[in-house]
This record gives structure tokens, sequence and C-alpha cells, in this order.
């Protein structure tokens, strides 16, 4: 419980820090909350927060924001008639910056993100020969990078589809606040 109370302290003052530095965090006044499905370590889910704070003329805009998610998977053995395996947990915690790309197509938001994070690992064993070893946790610091893109389908609801890490594919919907 420590490392994520750590791990959202972190998050909030990244973000608190970022958005002081830019003065004016909401000047394209567009925030994106959503959340998605995807596959890393088996399927998972996440929720995401997004803010656009800056136009680049002719390029597109840029934005800020964070994501958490959980996914688990379980790896099992047979063993002399018993089955016998751990189940793992990740919970991706991370901060992001985004270039949106601007296209003469209102529908269409493609984006590019990167960030840092921190990813709270946990396994437990299960099955007929448990006791063993116990329960284990270990937990990282990470980069993470994306490429998706939004498809508005009303207004202030949107589709997305993204690439990357943390997770290799997703699927999600968002709205614009």
């Amino acid at each position: 419980m420590k490392k994520i109370t750590t791990a959202i302290a972190v998050m909030l003052i990244a973000l608190f820090v970022t958005s002081s530095a830019f003065g004016q965090a909401d000047i394209m006044n567009k925030t994106y909350v959503g959340g998605s499905l995807g596959i890393w370590y088996g399927l998972g889910f996440s929720a995401n927060f997004e803010k656009i704070f800056n136009e680049i003329e002719d390029l597109g805009v840029i934005g800020f924001g964070a994501e958490v998610g959980y996914a688990s998977r379980k790896v099992g053995y047979s063993w002399f008639g018993g089955d016998y395996g751990w189940k793992y947990t990740y919970i991706p915690i991370f901060v992001f910056g985004s270039f949106h790309y601007k296209l003469n197509n209102p529908k269409l938001d493609p984006y590019a993100r990167l960030g840092l994070g921190y990813v709270i690992v946990s396994a437990s064993e299960y099955g007929d020969y448990t006791g063993t070893w116990g329960t284990a946790t270990d937990s990282y610091v990470s980069f993470s990078g994306q490429a998706g893109i939004r498809y508005l389908v009303s207004p202030g609801i949107w589709l997305r589809a993204a690439v990357g890490t943390p997770w290799i594919a997703s699927i999600g919907a968002d709205m614009t606040l």
C-alpha cells in the first residue's frame, strides 16, 4: 500500500509541477477523460486523463496527462496429478506528454505520447501445492511511448486505438470535457 501511495503522490506532484510551469494549462480548453482495454501481460484496463495546453501553429497541439491501469495473468503447471501456478498482477501508473498532429479532418486526432511511470508488480501462488513460496512483490520505473488515433463519433465522444507501452495494443473511449 505504501508503494501505491508513493506512486500516486509522485504522479500528482508531477502533474502539478507541469501545469504550474506552463501557466494557463487550459489554453486550448480541451480535456480528455476515458478508459481503455489493452493487452500487456494478459488483458487489462486503464483510466486516463489528458489536458491540452498549447498549440504549435500549423503543426498540432501539446498536452500532458496521466494513466493508471491494471493487468493480470496466470502461469500454471500440472505436476503429478495436481495443478500449481502463479498469479501476477501489474499496476502501471504513468505521466506523459503528448503531441496531437493537426489534420484537415476534424473527426481524426492522431497523437504520440512519451512518458515516465511506476509499475507495481505482485505475484501469489495458487493450486494444489501452495504454501511453498508464498507471495512476492516488485516495482520498477519505466518509460512509455505510444502512438494512437482518436475518432470523433458524436460531440464530445471519441473512440481511441493505440499501440506502444505500457499497453502493447489498446482500444477505448474518451470524453472531451
